[in-house]
C-alpha cells in the first residue's frame, strides 16, 4: 500500500512540476502568438497592397469586389437554376 502511495504522490509531483512549468511559460507563449499574428497581417496586408497605416498605394482594386462579366458563365448558371427548381417542382408534384 505504501508503495502505491508513493507512486501517486511522485506522479502528483510530476504533474505539479510540469503545470509550473508550463505557466511559467504562458508570458513567451503569448509574445509568440502576437508576433505570429502580426507576421500574418504584415503579410496579409502586402498581397492586399495596404499599407500599414490602412491606405492603398500599389494595387488600386486589391480586396475589393469586381463585377464579374462572363455572360456565359451567368447564363450557365441561371440555367442550372431553372433546371433546379423544375426538377424540384416535378419532385413535389409526383
Amino acid at each position: 500500500m505504501c508503495a502505491l502511495l508513493f507512486g501517486v504522490v511522485c506522479l502528483w509531483l510530476t504533474n505539479l512540476s510540469r503545470l509550473a512549468a508550463y505557466l511559467e511559460s504562458e508570458p513567451e507563449r503569448k509574445k509568440a502568438a502576437l508576433v505570429a499574428k502580426k507576421e500574418k497581417l504584415e503579410k496579409l496586408e502586402r498581397q492586399l497592397g495596404i499599407t500599414p497605416g490602412g491606405s492603398k498605394d500599389a494595387a488600386p482594386h486589391a480586396g475589393m469586389k469586381r463585377r464579374l462579366d462572363d455572360t456565359e458563365f451567368l447564363e450557365e448558371s441561371q440555367n442550372l437554376v431553372e433546371n433546379v427548381k423544375s426538377s424540384v417542382a416535378q419532385g413535389m408534384s409526383s
